[in-house]
């Protein structure tokens, strides 16, 4: 049926049967096919020119016929066929109600419904909110500010069809508001004409007056931009913008000085019409809505024009007690009638005889006004709510005038007579120009240019005028008047009168008229001249025209330079600066002038110094004595050096503490996390860590305990959800396949938007068996448990994390942070290996006595603390072991070595793994096993009074160490000259229990193992 249909629809419009067989051959085996495929008559065009030149079924064609071929037009005309259709469906209602139902056919009549509008479904504006949420994840809207159905249908339907038309204020409603306004009205039977419009989308909106407070203007314009963002006709940062704009001129009114009001709600409307229209029209011109509002708000700024301050109303009749209701009578009473006269109140709005106001009209306001003599009334009336002083009233066809007497406006439009003349004094000018008004024209602008401002009193260049008029030959006025029939070439004046008259204004300039006249090379102007003028005008860049005299560059040849920039110049002193550049000279001592005559030196800067031209920089002269970068406002010397938050202590032995008020902070936090371990804010929490980070810097070994603490900083918190089948089914469609993550907050059950799912029914799932997970879940009594991760504001601290904090407090308790003795330097290496299931450290280190003292430790997986997560391939955590094989040195050497040190002594070891390397550099690590370890071999640093330092060294130099750790593995080959370098009676034996034994020290008490 509907390829009979398109055939008989192109034989309708005359298309040859070859082109028509082209069509379906292309795919166009409908009408709909063919009209929805050209989004517009550009694409169409293309097409054409396409099916024409290249499938050429009408012949070849010359280059630019095919544009006037019949055979375009008949394309043209099908494809424009479906609005003739439309317009017939649109005037079916018509032909029903004239009883002329029997003549239409019933496809017509079935097909009119469409016709209205295409009304969106439930399923698709569910659809369009899921969109939103996804691509505005941070806007979280309610009912309150939901836009309703209905506004979303009509945006929607503008969309469809580019035309953006403005919807009154009052239908601009939320669901919320929606929602109440069908509570109070009457039910009643629709008609079938209503029902037939309101299932394609067209029915009567419903209207709730407008507040004019900006928060209901804000409410109801958010509500449409929400609409637009909706439907995707433009990003809701465009719209948002369009809203803050608004309100900022809605809210913007006059000062009580300026006499100016803001816009009321009716004006506001009215600009958001005009925003409407000029919208419309740059969508028309192939504009998108975001780049319309850019070019509206931004590039045209139109409604600052649109939302201009309006000026108030008079206050010449005072309110009720203070005597204005009885002038009003008497007012009134004089005209005779009425309650208080003829007509009562009605005669302030009477018209004369020619159809114009008696009284003041303020209709101009809003544009409605079409008498001038209204507006001008209004703007007398504003100029005596303003007061100020010599200011005139204004007529339609007199000159603006200095100062004239106020008249009443309605002597204004009876007698427009030319106003008098009048000159105004300075201040006059100065009390009138200190009423502001913002109109557009600039900071400083007024809306009435009658007074001319306080500097325009001042003629700098009347002089020089004078000068030209009595130089210029008397008849100038005759020779312009004859050149006026007949043009010439001809110049007006001739060469001798133009000396005379150069001459003249040079006199009148005070300058040399051969200096003034001078000529420079490639360039046509009189810079001594300009410069000149400048001085007599009192310009800022009076020098100008002296610099460029001398020649600027063009970027031509080479580009210009930046302004305030200028290139280092280490020449020789100029001692007396006899040639002068614009070069910036930078020198390294002072000048020969000034060491000659110090003494004069010294007194000229004590004399700078005493006038307030020179003062001391505290800190310059500690900067100067230390020959260090200082920051004077974070330095303080005495006793003690104050620096950047520390008090460094330089009296005998170097120590360091922290100011007092961030240790308080520090302490303040770790007392309350040792008391409430529970619900810590993951923001204060942070803080914290990034005020630790920078303490710790003093004492590095103390900055991995800080790893708990940060593994709690970014654990999610579990959440358990009892979910029956039904809701299962709903989160199975929620559900991220590949990251397992809630995407959308479920309406059926409390799972939240963000969740990570990670147990169903007590067992771990993945993405492979998510789907049998929840298809087949392990019921109880028809229920199923579910554990999901998420990431509140809050978190909890567990036992490590506890352990750590009560380190950190012993030490910042203290604080007193000593400075490690260097000279106790004992050089150390070690290694690790390990296979599937079996492990081995070794290393050796030589005392000061010359020996050389080893060790070697085998390491299963069940000798490593359970809290350290260990992989199960014992080879996966190599790193780890690494800097396991370090702390198992640093037990050997406290065990022959006289450990703990009397004083802070720094431990240098070497390992051929650089990870490890970096660890202990940075002193912080973030994943277990890692972690763990460092924490344990930092937490012996503490307990020995020693600092690690970790060097790097590559795997071929430490072929003893690796040799030492590999001797538990059966096959290692025997190496003569190594097991001769290391005899066993050198061997330290170590446990592991001397190893692990720190962790479960840290983990029962902290610092009290210490």
């Amino acid at each position: 049926m509907a390829q009979e249909a398109w055939q008989r629809c192109m034989d309708d419009v005359g298309l040859p049967a070859a082109v028509a067989k082209l069509l379906i051959a292309k795919g166009y085996v409908s009408k709909a096919s063919y009209t929805k495929a050209f989004r517009n008559e550009e694409v169409l065009e293309k097409f054409i020119e396409a099916v024409l030149t290249r499938d050429q079924p009408c012949g070849v064609l010359a280059l630019g016929d095919w544009e006037i071929h019949p055979v375009a037009d008949w394309l043209r005309e099908l494809w424009e066929h479906k609005e003739a259709s439309t317009d017939m469906q649109l005037a079916l209602p018509q032909k029903l109600a004239e009883g002329g139902a029997d003549s239409l056919s019933t496809a017509a009549l079935l097909s009119w419904p469409g016709a209205l509008g295409s009304k969106l479904s439930a399923d698709e504006i569910s659809n369009l909110w899921s969109k939103f949420e996804e691509n505005y994840p941070s806007e979280v809207l309610e009912v309150q500010h939901r836009p309703c159905k209905q506004l979303i249908q009509l945006v929607n339907q503008q969309k469809s069809q580019g035309d953006l038309r403005f919807i009154p204020w009052k239908q601009l409603l939320t669901e919320a508001q929606c929602d109440n306004l069908k509570q109070g009205v009457q039910k009643k039977e629709k008609s079938f004409l209503s029902l037939l419009s309101e299932a394609s989308g067209q029915w009567d909106m419903l209207e709730c007056d407008p507040s004019a407070s900006p928060f209901g203007v804000q409410r109801l314009l958010m509500t449409r931009s929400i609409a637009w963002a909706l439907t995707g006709w433009c990003h809701l940062s465009s719209s948002k913008k369009l809203v803050s704009k608004f309100l900022d001129f809605y809210t913007r009114g006059g000062g009580p000085d300026t006499g100016l009001r803001a816009p009321s709600l009716a004006e506001a409307e009215a600009a958001d019409i005009e925003l409407c229209r000029e919208l419309n029209a740059l969508l028309a011109k192939k504009f998108t809505l975001d780049q319309a509002l850019h070019e509206v708000l931004v590039l045209r700024n139109s409604l600052h024009f649109w939302l201009q301050p309006r000026p108030r109303p008079s206050a010449s009749v005072k309110g009720k007690g203070k005597g204005g209701k009885q002038q009003l009578r008497d007012r009134l009473a004089s005209k005779g009638g009425g309650k208080w006269g003829q007509g009562g109140t009605a005669a302030l709005k009477k018209r004369d005889a020619d159809g114009k106001f008696k009284g003041t009209c303020h209709a101009f306001q809003v544009g409605k006004c079409k008498f001038g003599e209204a507006r001008i009334a209004s703007l007398n009336m504003l100029a005596r709510t303003v007061g100020c002083p010599g200011t005139a009233e204004l007529s339609v066809t007199c000159e603006p005038a200095v100062s004239a007497p106020l008249l009443e406006p309605r002597q204004v439009a009876a007698s427009p007579v030319p106003l008098p003349r009048g000159e105004a004094s300075e201040k006059d000018c100065v009390a009138y120009h200190q009423i502001l008004l913002k109109d557009g024209g600039g900071v400083c602008s007024t809306t009435d240019w009658q007074l001319p401002p306080p500097e325009a009193l001042a003629d700098p260049l009347g002089g020089v005028r004078k000068a030209i008029y009595c130089s210029m030959p008397s008849d100038t006025c005759a020779r312009l008047q004859s050149r006026l029939g007949e043009p010439s070439d001809d110049p007006v004046f001739s060469d001798e009168e133009v000396v005379v008259m150069r001459h003249a204004v040079c006199k009148s300039l005070g300058v040399d008229t051969d200096w003034a006249l001078a000529s420079f090379d490639k360039t046509p102007y009189k810079f001594n001249l300009l410069q000149s003028i400048a001085l007599t005008l009192g310009d800022v860049d009076s020098n100008l025209p002296a610099v460029l005299s001398r020649g600027a560059p063009t970027g031509v040849r080479a580009p210009v330079r930046a302004s305030g920039v200028w290139p280092r110049c280490d020449g020789v002193d100029d001692d007396e600066f006899t040639d002068a550049s614009p070069e910036l000279h930078l020198c390294d001592c002072n000048h020969a002038s000034a060491l000659k005559e110090e003494n004069k030196v010294l007194e000229l800067v004590h004399k700078e110094v005493a006038d307030g031209y020179m003062e001391h920089i505290p800190g310059a002269r500690s900067e100067e004595v230390l020959n260090v970068p200082l920051s004077w406002r974070k330095l303080r010397l005495g006793l003690s050096l104050e620096y950047l938050g520390w008090a460094l202590s330089v009296d005998g032995v170097f120590k360091a503490k922290i100011l007092e008020c961030k240790k308080t902070r520090i302490l303040a936090a770790l007392n309350w996390w040792l008391q409430h371990p529970k619900r810590i804010g993951r923001k204060e929490l942070s803080g914290i860590l990034g005020l630790l980070i920078w303490a710790t810097q003093i004492r590095l070994p103390l900055r991995a305990f800080l790893a708990p603490l940060f593994t709690a900083l970014h654990r999610p918190t579990g959440k358990l959800q009892l979910l029956h089948p039904g809701q299962l089914a709903e989160l199975a469609g929620l559900l991220d396949r590949t990251s397992l993550r809630v995407c959308k907050s479920a309406q059926g059950s409390d799972v939240q938007a963000g969740w990570l799912l990670r147990e169903v029914g007590g067992r771990s799932v993945s993405r492979e068996c998510l789907d049998a997970a929840l298809k087949q879940p392990k019921l109880k009594n028809g229920k199923c448990w579910l554990r999901f991760h998420s990431w509140g504001p809050t978190t909890n601290l567990d036992a490590a994390c506890l352990s750590s904090i009560r380190i950190l407090k012993h030490f910042f308790s203290q604080n007193s942070f000593g400075w490690a003795n260097s000279h106790e330097v004992l050089n150390g290496f070690a290694d690790a290996w390990a296979s599937s299931c079996l492990a081995g450290i070794g290393g050796w280190f030589q005392a000061e006595s010359g020996t050389r003292h080893w060790f070697h430790l085998g390491v299963k997986r069940e000798d490593i603390p359970e809290e350290w997560m260990w992989p199960q391939r014992m080879q996966a955590g190599i790193g780890s072991l690494e800097l396991v094989a370090q702390l198992a040195l640093m037990i050997t050497r406290a065990k022959i070595c006289s450990l703990p040190c009397a004083y802070r002594a720094v431990l240098r070891q070497y390992s051929d793994n650089m990870g490890v390397v970096a660890s202990v550099s940075k002193g912080l690590a973030s994943k277990p096993p890692m972690c763990c370890a460092l924490v344990t071999l930092c937490f012996a640093c503490l307990r020995m009074k020693c600092d690690l330092s970790l060097s790097h060294i590559a795997g071929a130099r430490n072929v003893e160490a690796d040799y030492l750790s590999r001797m538990n593995c059966a096959s290692q080959p025997l190496d003569q000259a190594i097991e001769s370098a290391f005899p066993s009676h050198n061997r330290v034996e170590i446990s592991v229990k001397d190893v692990f034994g720190p962790w479960r020290d840290f983990m029962s008490g902290g610092p009290k193992c210490l």
